[in-house]
């Protein structure tokens, strides 16, 4: 589900917290090594429901690992946006620098920017997906 955050945050973050759970406090970040995602750059999105498509912006997303999903924060012309879903409803796909993710009905394609931190990455998300399968 996409959401625009820059506007009652607050709310928003209750939302996400609702379906994706809390996010990590900072002593399992630190045990797990659950740090987020590197900077990915946004080549593309489906349903473009924002007018992405008819921008020329570059424009960063990164990925935070919460108990039972992810989310994808980036801005887009001033405004912060979140795409989140549970572990179940989430798909990717990682060829030749470019990381596709299916995020409930949201597509994004976006190019990888580090390949040994999206690697670490990737490695994390599988640790919990396969956590929460259980």
């Amino acid at each position: 589900m996409l959401l625009k955050t820059s506007i009652d945050r607050k709310q928003k973050e209750i939302e996400i917290e609702q379906r994706c759970g809390q996010s990590f406090n900072l002593l399992t970040k630190f045990k797990n090594q659950l740090f987020g995602s590197p900077k990915y750059k946004i080549i593309s999105m489906y349903p473009d429901v924002i007018g992405f498509e008819k921008s020329n912006d570059l424009i960063n997303c990164n990925f935070e690992l919460r108990e039972k999903g992810i989310v994808m924060y980036f801005r887009f012309k001033q405004d912060e946006y979140a795409i989140y879903g549970r572990f179940n409803q989430t798909l990717f796909q990682s060829s030749n620098n470019i990381f596709e993710i299916q995020i409930g009905n949201y597509i994004i394609k976006s190019e990888i920017q580090n390949n040994i931190s999206h690697y670490k990455f990737i490695g994390k998300f599988w640790e919990l997906k396969n956590e929460n399968q259980m």
